[in-house]
């Protein structure tokens, strides 16, 4: 038996206006992403605008060579001429750090740590876009230069025998100063120190070279370099290849002080050899022998033992010629019947002069 075909159910075409309608939607959906995208875009560039950081950029890398000179000197002796340029440059990439000060309208701007620049900049209108976006219109009100008007300033320094070349150019140190302590010794003997080296207004790290010896000496380029002396600590004075009693020098002193020490002058002149003649120190322990204040020590007995506690240490050595330790030590005197222990705490200072060693500073420790 032959079954009869059933037909199958075509689906309705969708009519004309369908497909209108759908091109309609489409072209107004991609419209308003259009006008979304650019409302937003627009929104963007002008938080980017506004934005601090990039005012400052705009405005500087804009300044033509005299504008930039209203704010910044140059070091025509280490640099050649593209200064400007380079300056520029740094605001354009963004390259600054910029430190709002609190409370005001002012942000400090720096190269690295070393601010080179102020802008007043002043926020005008506070703005909410969606929601979800705030920023503020800002007004640029002006610059300000620093006092040192200085776009990168480099500090080095290193031990008084080193030379430096900028550029292969030798400079000469902008201050020198010797081991602290040893007050007038440098005025008869050769001290170790150290020499600074200001390299101020430049635009670009200094092409440096350090040598000790005409030997180069490695170092890491930043705004403030240091190759400092260490000076050797030790573990005695014949460590450090000094062979001065100390323990000796130290009682004399302290017997000389208190009108005890036998020898010419009031024991000065057993003293004397200890001393550079003319020197601080020996003037001072001179005076002291032969001024009336002396007269005034009071009548003592000294106790036995007279010296106890001695002690030598935290010795430092800063170069062959020059030595420091500090020295301890109790004197037991009786005065009017009553014990008064006289303490010595002090660092001593010495240098090699005339194939001796020699006291040129007694500097008495701050408790």
């Amino acid at each position: 038996m032959k079954h009869a075909k059933v037909k199958e159910k075509q689906p309705k075409k969708r009519g004309k206006g369908f497909r209108i309608f759908l091109i309609v939607w489409i072209v107004l959906l991609l419209a308003l992403g259009a006008y979304a995208a650019k409302y937003v875009n627009g929104m963007l560039k002008e938080m980017q605008a506004n934005s601090v950081n990039q005012i400052i950029s705009d405005r500087v890398s804009a300044m033509g060579d005299d504008e930039l000179d209203k704010y910044f000197s140059f070091n025509r002796e280490l640099e050649d001429n593209g200064g400007h340029d380079r300056i520029r440059e740094f605001f354009k990439n963004g390259s600054f750090i910029v430190k709002r000060v609190p409370n005001t309208d002012t942000y400090n701007i720096y190269n690295l740590d070393q601010q080179i620049l102020s802008a007043e900049i002043k926020r005008v209108e506070s703005v909410n876009k969606l929601g979800i976006f705030n920023y503020g219109i800002m007004e640029f009100k002006g610059f300000s230069a620093t006092e040192e008007k200085s776009f990168l300033d480099v500090e080095i320094t290193v031990p008084n025998d080193y030379a430096i070349q900028v550029s292969g150019k030798l400079i000469q140190p902008t201050e020198i100063s010797y081991a602290e302590g040893f007050k007038d010794a440098g005025n008869f003997v050769e001290l170790p120190g150290e020499s600074v080296y200001v390299l101020d207004h430049l635009t670009q790290w200094p092409k440096l070279r350090i040598t000790d010896g005409g030997k180069d000496i490695k170092f890491n380029m930043d705004r403030k370099i240091s190759l400092g002396l260490e000076y050797e600590k030790c573990a005695s004075l014949e460590a450090a290849g000094c062979d001065f009693d100390a323990i000796d020098f130290i009682q004399k002193w302290m017997k000389f002080m208190q009108n005890d020490l036998s020898g010419g002058r009031r024991g000065f002149n057993t003293l004397e050899k200890c001393f550079i003649k003319d020197s601080d120190q020996y003037v001072k322990a001179y005076q002291w022998a032969t001024n009336v204040d002396i007269t005034f020590v009071s009548d003592h007995v000294i106790l036995n033992p007279a010296f106890t506690d001695e002690a030598i240490n935290n010795v430092v050595k800063y170069s062959d010629d020059a030595v420091s330790f500090d020295g301890y030590m109790k004197f037991h005197i009786k005065v009017r019947g009553k014990e008064q222990p006289q303490t010595f705490n002090s660092t001593i200072y010495l240098v090699k002069y005339d194939g001796a060693w020699r006291v040129v500073n007694i500097r008495g420790k701050v408790k």
